[in-house]
């Protein structure tokens, strides 16, 4: 099976619709990305589509970035409902090996600072550790953003 793109849809679109790309924000992201994107879904339903979006920092116009952002925002949310009946939450805090690998990475951390700094072993000592490790409820982006 050939891989699909959205490519392909977006050339379908501006075939179809050659004045698209003077219309407003809105109804370009709808047929450009939202509707491919929407397709693709539909084909492989068993995948989830990847969108990747470059630029939207270097447009000059503030408020069209807010906008544009305001409709990937509301196709996402779309995306998800759509792949909603097919997943499952984890909560990460309820993970015991996420808080024993937080633990772990803490622990070294803390020990290699420790130890190019000259402070004592045990630096900073277990109940702070325990308290990175609880406030991180199984997030390890907090306890590796703390260095």
């Amino acid at each position: 099976m050939a891989e699909l793109t959205g490519m392909d849809f977006i050339v379908d679109a501006v075939d179809k619709t050659p004045h698209l790309p003077r219309k407003d924000v809105e109804t370009q992201f709808e047929q450009l990305v939202a509707h491919p994107t929407k397709g693709i879904a539909c084909q492989i339903p068993q995948l989830a589509p990847n969108v990747i979006i470059d630029g939207v920092d270097e447009c000059a116009n503030e408020q069209l970035q807010w906008r544009f952002l305001s409709q990937a925002r509301g196709l996402i949310e779309e995306i998800f409902d759509h792949f909603k009946d097919c997943t499952f939450r984890i909560d990460l805090a309820t993970l015991d090996d996420a808080n024993r690998d937080i633990e772990k990475y803490l622990v070294d951390q803390f020990s290699d600072i420790a130890s190019k700094q000259g402070l004592d072993p045990s630096w900073p000592g277990r109940e702070i550790i325990d308290e990175i490790v609880f406030k991180s409820s199984g997030n390890f982006i907090l306890a590796s953003t703390l260095r």
